[in-house]
């Protein structure tokens, strides 16, 4: 669980899957300790546009 929670803080920090040599900017399959089962993590950038970037924050409400 500690690596999945890593590769999430990554991606919400801005960063993506590529920079560790994987094709998709977002999803990425981490295996189990053993081996035997993997996961598939797919992320989803929240406040960033298409390109990575911080989008700015909509005004506060009244």
């Amino acid at each position: 669980m500690a690596q999945v929670y890593t590769w999430c803080e990554v991606i919400r920090c801005g960063g993506d899957f590529t920079y560790r040599g994987l094709k998709e900017k977002y999803e990425m399959d981490i295996p189990c300790a053993d081996g035997c089962i993997k996961f598939h993590l797919k992320t989803t950038p929240i406040n960033r546009d298409e390109n990575g970037k911080p989008m700015p924050n909509n005004p506060r409400p009244e």
